[in-house]
């Protein structure tokens, strides 16, 4: 049985970020932009009598205009989008029993049930409260349940592009979410990584020195000014952020505790730069798809999730993801 029925706060999010660009928010780039043309005119003040210096402020000048103007035309398109958007504010619900779930093309999960079959491209977002949602990343494999009611909803994006919001399956739709006091154990579980990502962050400023070292033949005018604003940012933000993680661990009195059953494993292929990897999305007994960690699991595993509960009640950093 199909039905139609209002677009949730939860749908029109999905599809506002659907709008935003690849790995960033239009917010952000704007952000982006304008702090790149400011980067660029400070090099070029300072550094007036260094032509190398010049000529990279000019360029950083350059990449920001860019940028901003990117950003500010994309922030156009998304608001003419939504003042009129094809899909109005209502959205398909669809309520049978599901036979199977095959991949089509890569990009493409076709739900089968008796007599008709939905093609639609899935909605998948990063991060433990999804956002950066992308309905066209590539899709390397799909497992779900089978033979059971399912009731999903989904819109026609663009015409022609159907993509799946959300789906629950009846039989395994039990979640509950509480909130907890933390333990130390909880605190030394969320912790157990700053120790590899110092790691990284000092062995990558290691190796940008040398490369910049190379191509400066180190010379004693620019190789310590590339140092002070090229590497030296970028080990105080790593480091930053790990102190920050470390705070915020420390400080938290609470965890969020979710216990629920696994529906379907959809693993995508997430770029990043120029590079992809493969990251597997778990869909809940509430119907959201999330990536918390790669540990294998399967459509109807038991699992507890819990998170930090940050200052705004939200998730926060996660502790654990673990079969039950």
């Amino acid at each position: 049985m199909q039905t139609t029925t209002l677009l949730t706060d939860r749908d029109i999010k999905i599809l506002k970020d659907l709008k935003q660009p690849d790995g960033v928010s239009v917010t952000a780039l704007l952000i982006m932009g304008l702090a790149l043309l400011l980067m660029g005119i400070v090099i070029c003040i300072i550094a007036i009598s260094e032509e190398f210096l010049i000529i990279l402020g000019l360029i950083v000048v350059l990449m920001g205009g860019g940028i901003t103007i990117a950003g500010a035309r994309l922030r156009w398109k998304t608001k003419a989008y939504f003042a009129n958007p094809p899909h109005g504010n209502m959205k398909q619900v669809v309520n049978d029993k599901l036979l199977r779930v095959e991949l089509v093309d890569k990009k493409l999960l076709r739900y089968c049930f008796n007599g008709y079959q939905l093609e639609l491209y899935v909605a998948s977002g990063i991060g433990h409260h999804p956002s950066g949602f992308r309905h066209k990343r590539a899709i390397d494999e799909v497992k779900t349940l089978q033979n059971t009611a399912v009731q999903l909803s989904y819109v026609e994006y663009v015409p022609g592009e159907k993509v799946l919001l959300d789906i629950t399956y009846t039989q395994y739709n039990n979640y509950t979410e509480v909130v907890l006091p933390i333990t130390e154990e909880d605190r030394k579980k969320s912790l157990s990584g700053n120790a590899g990502a110092i790691g990284c962050i000092l062995g990558m400023a290691v190796f940008l020195g040398i490369v910049f070292g190379f191509i400066t033949h180190f010379d004693s005018k620019t190789f310590p000014l590339i140092l002070l604003f090229g590497v030296g940012p970028m080990i105080a933000i790593g480091l930053g952020a790990v102190a920050y993680t470390s705070w915020k661990t420390k400080q938290a009195t609470n965890k969020i505790t979710i216990r629920t059953a696994i529906t379907e494993v959809v693993v995508f292929w997430i770029r990043s730069g120029k590079s992809s990897s493969k990251d597997s999305f778990y869909r809940l007994g509430d119907g959201t798809l999330v990536h918390i960690t790669n540990t294998p699991f399967q459509p109807g595993d038991n699992v507890l999730i819990q998170f930090l509960q940050n200052n705004s009640g939200r998730r926060g950093f996660v502790i654990e993801m673990v079969k039950i």
